[in-house]
């Protein structure tokens, strides 16, 4: 039986724990261990998180709690967690999951597992991940310059060319090779996901993902998408809107990407001023 690694990165969501954590205990066919890190808890989040990790602990899971003062971003948080996690245990495959994921069946992980381990070249696996509101979020082709700025200077264009996108990808049902998964929740095989230095950690938040599948498809391997297995993603409403900090954040990762592709430095310019321009236009009529 392979042991997975399953590695929660907290950002003020301990009420969402409960429910990933009951999904996780749930799992059937691997042996499982956990490692939480709490990012900047109020105290009352912090006991809650306490009693939540707590009351899995007694029932056998086995359960890592990190709390963090300061906020590393994505990247360095979720690399740290899996440092201190691997000083501990000996693991096979690394989840990486975000604390709003309920596993949908109680054999996601071994169904995962068991896909990623069917091909050497296979770095990386991603089940199908849906909204609660009832959409399916990813995965994700290769993005470039030029699409994002006919996708911001021209989102009324552009939405017919996004709908045909969508409905090809709900309807892939077989295992299939894609650019980038949905970093909410994804399964690496853990001895490749050390060779390439884990996450690059040169952005705080956003195009991690595309970071890593370049790492992983520079390297010689290849990511696939996994729709025989499902996760629902509860999207926080407060994460969900748009303000100045995101922005700049975003920006910045995409500006990291973009330069690391070896772009034209106009092109990423234009499509940066172009994302701007939607913001301070386009969003008014969404």
């Amino acid at each position: 039986m392979r042991t997975t690694l399953a590695v929660i990165l907290n950002f003020h969501q301990p009420e969402y724990l409960q429910q990933l954590l009951q999904s996780l205990e749930e799992q059937k066919k691997v042996d499982l261990k956990v490692i939480i890190g709490n990012i900047q808890p109020s105290e009352g989040e912090s006991s809650l998180t306490n009693q939540i990790v707590d009351k899995f602990k007694s029932r056998g899971l086995d359960v890592i709690l990190e709390n963090y003062d300061d906020n590393p971003g994505f990247a360095i948080g979720n690399n740290r967690l899996v440092k201190t996690a691997l000083k501990k245990f000996k693991v096979d495959d690394i989840l990486i999951i975000n604390p709003d994921i309920k596993l949908n069946s109680d054999l996601t992980l071994n169904q995962l597992g068991e896909y990623l381990h069917s091909n050497k070249n296979i770095a990386l696996v991603g089940p199908k991940v849906l909204l609660n509101s009832g959409t399916q979020q990813g995965p994700y082709i290769k993005v470039n310059p030029i699409q994002y700025t006919l996708k911001y200077l021209f989102p009324i264009l552009w939405l017919p060319f996004y709908k045909m996108r969508q409905a090809r990808i709900t309807k892939i049902s077989k295992p299939t090779k894609v650019w980038r998964l949905i970093g909410a929740c994804m399964l690496v095989k853990a001895d490749i996901f050390k060779k390439l230095g884990y996450f690059d950690e040169s952005t705080f938040l956003y195009f991690e993902e595309d970071l890593l599948s370049k790492k992983i498809y520079g390297n010689g391997y290849n990511v696939y998408y996994y729709p025989l297995a499902s996760v629902t993603h509860y999207h926080d409403e407060v994460y969900k809107k748009r303000n100045e900090f995101l922005d700049d954040v975003f920006v910045k990762s995409l500006n990291i990407y973009f330069s690391t592709e070896g772009y034209n430095k106009f092109l990423i310019k234009l499509s940066i001023l172009s994302r701007s321009f939607y913001n301070s236009f386009w969003s008014r009529f969404r």
